[in-house]
């Protein structure tokens, strides 16, 4: 008797230990981050569209790359995505999440897709996260042009690095009549500084004084010779780019400079938090 009582005394307490523990266990909520941006990629088959996302969780659903569907859409555009994959890293405050696909084919020229949005969707919830902006050109009728130097220029605005301005020294003499920085920002032309090379990060306002970062550019042209210029760039809306294609046209003749990492360093790990955008996970 007395063993049968201990047994029931001891599965009582087993049980009650364990929906103390239950009612204490409360799942990690899910938090996804992005930090929009510019990327502007030159297209040739079988490149790859590169995107991040963080969270808080090592293995979310959202990385399982054949239990979801993945579109980028923009208000004019959807854009469904194929081959993707996906690596994570643990990083300060949490885990990154990177992203490749297959880069869309959208025919001769630039095409941009402006205030894109990722939608990640499964069987339990939609992710949204916003990307910024993706601009792709397929250079069917621009001439590579060749180059001695290409450097870019970061300063510091609201505690974020922007790319202000490039260093190029081109192969080439001729009248300069535009200089494009993907679908982002227009090279200042009337603000040029020959003979030059600056470090990575700079004060732009002790180069250019009266530098405005967004605004309507000023329609000039510029003769370059054998020489490294400065050019200061001006963004139509505020965006960090660091990495993208660079159109020219010189002398009526259309060339460009083939995507480049102007920054290596480009995510701020340690601070997704607060520089980063919380996307919208949907559940079903």
């Amino acid at each position: 008797m007395k063993k049968l009582l201990f047994a029931l005394l001891l599965i009582v307490s087993i049980t009650i230990t364990g929906l103390v523990i239950l009612s204490n266990y409360k799942p990690v909520e899910l938090e996804v981050y992005s930090i929009p941006k510019g990327i502007g990629y030159t297209y040739q088959e079988n490149k790859s569209l590169k995107f991040e996302l963080y969270s808080n969780q090592k293995k979310p659903a959202f990385t399982f790359v054949d239990d979801n569907i993945y579109t980028i859409e923009t208000p004019t555009a959807y854009v469904l995505l194929s081959n993707v994959t996906c690596q994570t890293y643990e990083v300060k405050n949490g885990y990154i999440h990177k992203f490749e696909a297959a880069l869309p084919d959208f025919g001769d020229g630039i095409t941009t897709l402006n205030s894109a949005k990722l939608h990640i969707k499964n069987t339990t919830f939609t992710i949204i996260a916003s990307l910024g902006s993706i601009s792709i050109l397929n250079p069917a009728n621009y001439e590579l042009l060749d180059f001695s130097l290409l450097n870019g220029c970061f300063s510091k605005f609201d505690d974020d690095l922007y790319l202000v301005g490039i260093t190029l020294m081109p192969n080439i003499e001729g009248k300069l009549q535009e200089f494009s920085l993907g679908s982002f920002a227009e090279g200042r032309l009337d603000q040029i500084i020959e003979n030059v090379k600056y470090e990575n990060e700079i004060n732009i306002y002790g180069i250019v004084k009266d530098y405005r970062l967004v605004g309507n550019n000023i329609q000039t042209t510029y003769n370059i010779e054998n020489n490294s210029y400065f050019i200061p760039l001006i963004y139509k809306k505020t965006m960090l780019v660091f990495n993208s294609f660079i159109t020219l046209k010189i002398d009526n003749k259309d060339y460009y400079i083939d995507q480049f990492p102007y920054k290596l360093t480009d995510n701020p790990y340690d601070d997704f938090k607060t520089k980063g955008r919380s996307a919208d996970v949907i559940y079903a």
